[in-house]
């Protein structure tokens, strides 16, 4: 169903009480939107840190054994090495 502001807005306008203003209306509105955008970026980021995190454990246990004691990671700190990399804060590297 699509609304046409056209037609929406003036009934909005007459059921509305007298004291909302459209500032009002528009300041909730730009609220939810904004709130909306945050929550979205905040998934998205989510999303690339769990992706970012199951390709590197999966990259980490596919080297033998040598190759981990060559990066000083044990097989069991495989978890912990790849969350840490991905938490780190790049100006501490």
């Amino acid at each position: 169903m699509t609304f046409n502001m056209k037609h929406v807005a003036p009934v909005a306008r007459q059921t509305a009480p007298s004291d909302y203003h459209i500032a009002e209306w528009a300041a909730l509105v730009g609220t939810s939107l904004a709130r909306f955008g945050t929550n979205t970026v905040r998934f998205f980021a989510w999303l690339m840190d769990t992706v970012q995190f199951t390709r590197m454990v999966q990259v980490l246990q596919q080297m033998n054994d040598s190759q981990l004691a060559a990066i000083g990671v044990k097989r069991s700190e495989i978890s912990a090495y790849a969350r840490n990399l991905i938490t780190q804060n790049p100006s501490e590297s």
